[in-house]
């Protein structure tokens, strides 16, 4: 799979749970209100093909909870909740999908 394919692939789950995932130097991600979510790639050393000089890359997505703050009302805590729960559920997804890359060095 390629780089371009995968950053397709995380957007497009990242809509489904009703994210706009951006990608910053280092990694993808998103900051909503009451959850953080963080996707980052890492040299897979047993899959890497030395003689070759291809490297593996894993794709693996994060999820946590961000502060809030202040007072919030019941609404704004059931809106967090769902947004905690979707994050959840998207870093879950990315992390099945065994998503990897490779690159030359």
């Amino acid at each position: 799979m390629t780089k371009e394919e995968i950053k397709n692939i995380i957007e497009a789950k990242g809509a489904e749970f009703g994210f706009e995932i951006e990608k910053t130097n280092l990694t993808w991600g998103v900051t909503g209100k009451a959850a953080t979510i963080q996707i980052f790639t890492e040299t897979d050393y047993e899959k890497t093909d030395w003689e070759n000089k291809t490297a593996c890359v894993k794709v693996t997505a994060s999820a946590f909870i961000s502060s809030m703050g202040g007072n919030p009302d019941p609404e704004e805590l059931l809106k967090a909740a769902d947004e905690i729960a979707r994050a959840a559920k998207f870093a879950k997804a990315i992390n099945e999908m065994e998503l990897a890359f490779t690159k030359k060095f």
